[in-house]
């Protein structure tokens, strides 16, 4: 099939998905499919200077298509210009240019993009693959970074109708598969295949060790602190100022909170930490995936937290990336999700709910930091839960399946 894939950030550019999107496109290739990525100029992260990439280059099979945005520096105004000017900018590249069979998208920015490359598609007789990252107005309204109102339900109206226009709509997890159905969608196609990790390793694992020995004749020093780390986005969906707040509680040398990323949230969390005097949570600048992930494979312990009710429209892809380094994982979510009762039916850490107790957080962080120094294992997880052959295999199987039917209208 001849694919166009219309997303704003690609490789090298810094976001996860830009980095997943390259590999993704890549297995297509080599399974035969015409494959295009349109594109920008990398721009995600301001202050992560990248050299200027050629507007129209060729990569493993996959020819790449680069439009021209305007520098950001972190004005939400100048970004949603330059989404807008995107989109438009690829939808006349799709309208005027070679026929397509498949147009794919994803969920950034919000609802309006997959429903102009939609209707762009259908225009010229492609076929669209919504890749639902997460859900939109849903997730901005839990998080209440928007209020409910005559906008949301003109987005969620319009974003259902692209759904059910779609030749597929693939989602993380069973939890969005369910509020897609709640909304009273009804896609032709609705997939579960989760992201994948960026890095795999055999989970040997290549940080100190969590307890030091004294040397002979030599007083007893006392342990290391046991080093719980979160990496990404440091942003309004994760309820860091409540995740810093329960380890304020910890003693300073039993465990330690490492946060590594940027995010809008992050200035006012530093003063929150530094307000409170908390010397057991550090920041770490943004780094490179590579980087990233052997700072992850020296910590102890992979931080997941979420604003109570996310869990419903988003999965966050960093549990994978613990998984993959070889992490037990703390996550701050409701139990009857199914981040939850993955950690806990396969023994891969532990799960619990922002409306306990603070007393039960903080003893719930008490016993991972003793089951650290006990010198357990750490668990070895499924390959299928992160590893990149089963999402690969996935995706073939869904094109293959798509390039059969070709019915899009």
């Amino acid at each position: 099939m001849r694919i166009t894939i219309v997303y704003r950030y690609f490789h090298p550019d810094t976001p996860p998905y830009a980095a997943m999107l390259a590999q993704m496109t890549r297995w297509f290739a080599e399974a035969g499919h015409d494959v295009e990525v349109i594109t920008a100029q990398p721009s995600y992260k301001p202050e992560v200077v990248l050299p200027r990439q050629p507007w129209s280059e060729e990569r493993g099979g996959v020819r790449i298509r680069r439009l021209p945005v305007l520098p950001e520096n972190r004005r939400r105004w100048i970004w949603a210009i330059n989404s807008a000017v995107f989109v438009a900018m690829a939808s006349a590249m799709i309208l005027f240019g070679r026929r397509r069979d498949l147009l794919w998208t994803a969920t950034m920015p919000p609802v309006f993009q997959a429903a102009l490359i939609e209707l762009t598609g259908r225009v010229r007789g492609a076929g669209f693959v919504y890749h639902m990252l997460d859900i939109h107005p849903e997730l901005g309204i839990v998080a209440k970074v928007i209020r409910p109102g005559l906008l949301t339900r003109m987005m969620r109206w319009l974003d259902v109708r692209t759904i059910n226009r779609a030749a597929a709509v693939v989602v993380l997890s069973a939890d969005m598969e369910h509020a897609i159905e709640m909304r009273g969608a009804r896609p032709r196609r609705l997939e579960v295949i989760n992201n994948f990790s960026l890095q795999v390793c055999d989970h040997a694992r290549t940080g100190r060790s969590t307890v030091q020995s004294p040397g002979a004749g030599s007083h007893e020093e006392p342990p290391s602190p046991i080093r719980f780390v979160f990496a990404g986005n440091i942003g309004e969906f994760q309820n860091l100022e409540a995740l810093v707040a329960a380890f304020s509680g910890t003693a300073a040398g039993g465990a330690v909170l490492e946060l590594v990323g940027d995010g809008r949230a992050r200035t006012g969390l530093e003063a929150v930490v530094r307000a409170g005097g908390t010397g057991n949570v550090r920041f770490h600048r943004h780094m490179p995936i590579e980087e990233a992930f052997e700072f992850i494979r020296a910590c102890d312990i992979g931080v997941v937290s979420l604003v109570p009710g996310i869990y419903r429209f988003a999965f966050p892809s960093k549990i994978l990336t613990y998984l993959a380094a070889g992490l037990p994982i703390l996550a701050m979510v409701e139990p009857d999700s199914e981040m939850a009762r993955m950690l806990t039916e396969k023994g891969l850490g532990r799960a619990v709910g922002w409306d306990g107790a603070p007393d039960r957080i903080a003893g719930v962080i008490a016993d991972m930091v003793a089951a650290a120094r006990s010198g357990r294992p750490a668990p070895v997880p499924p390959p299928e839960l992160f590893h990149p052959d089963g999402a690969r295999a996935r995706w073939l199987d869904l094109l293959a399946d798509l390039e059969s039917e070709q019915k899009w209208a």
